[in-house]
């Protein structure tokens, strides 16, 4: 998969002839939602043992859930995400929609999505304030 998705970015950078700037940044990950998902199994989990069914296969069940828990916790710390962002430039708004289209068209299994208006406000402030955490 490593090796298509490089291939594939090989490929883009090679076809799409417009000025394109590829930008990565690192930014902190954000796995509040797994770790909500975990801990509603687990309240869960308590509940059924309150019933008092499968102690023991519910006791385990219980330990795994806190180490996932607690794993997910470390990474959300430890382990920054990478992000690589596309830049384009057009002079005016149907160049860059045109050149938009293009570059979408040209990166197949990459699965390149356009950005919204706030998660690019985001992005220009962390690329321009690189030290603000």
């Amino acid at each position: 998969e490593k090796l298509e998705r490089m291939n594939q970015l090989t490929t883009v950078m090679r076809t799409y002839v417009p000025t394109i700037k590829l930008v990565s940044l690192t930014t902190e990950t954000d796995l509040t939602e797994q770790i909500v998902q975990k801990r509603q199994l687990l309240d869960k989990n308590r509940m059924e043992q309150s019933l008092g069914r499968n102690l023991q296969r519910l006791r385990k069940y219980e330990k795994k859930l806190v180490e996932e828990i607690q794993e997910l916790k470390r990474a959300e710390q430890e382990r920054p995400d990478l992000s690589f962002f596309f830049i384009i430039e057009g002079k005016t708004i149907k160049d860059l929609q045109t050149r938009n289209r293009q570059l979408m068209r040209s990166s197949g299994i990459l699965g390149l999505k356009p950005l919204y208006k706030k998660e690019l406000i985001k992005i220009l402030y962390r690329m321009n304030n690189m030290n603000d955490e």
